[in-house]
């Protein structure tokens, strides 16, 4: 699979708007409101970018990121995809549960 394809695919599996591409030593950089994935040759590199303060979801964030996906792992796309919807599911419930508690 391309990379072109691994990103359309994880972006409509996972739900995920990736804003904006990059490139940067044959690496390409797709960035979403969580995560920054970085395409290598043979690896996914998957690290944080939220920039907004959350007393939930920064922990959460540096106790489960970087992670890296090596496209020889078996079924490499499925488990990123499982790994990447499971982070991405719990990240939008910790923001939200930062925006109810700030509005206490």
């Amino acid at each position: 699979m391309t990379t072109d394809k691994i990103i359309n695919k994880l972006a409509s599996d996972a739900n995920i708007f990736f804003y904006t591409f990059e490139q940067e030593d044959g690496t390409i950089i797709a960035k979403s409101h969580f995560f920054d994935f970085y395409f290598g040759n043979d690896h996914v590199k998957i690290v944080d970018s939220y920039v907004l303060p959350g007393k939930l979801l920064q922990p959460f964030l540096s106790d489960n990121l970087p992670k890296q996906f090596n496209y020889t792992l078996d079924n490499f796309y499925d488990v990123m995809l499982e790994c990447v919807s499971d982070m991405q599911e719990t990240c939008i419930f910790l923001e939200r549960q930062e925006e109810i508690d700030n509005m206490r």
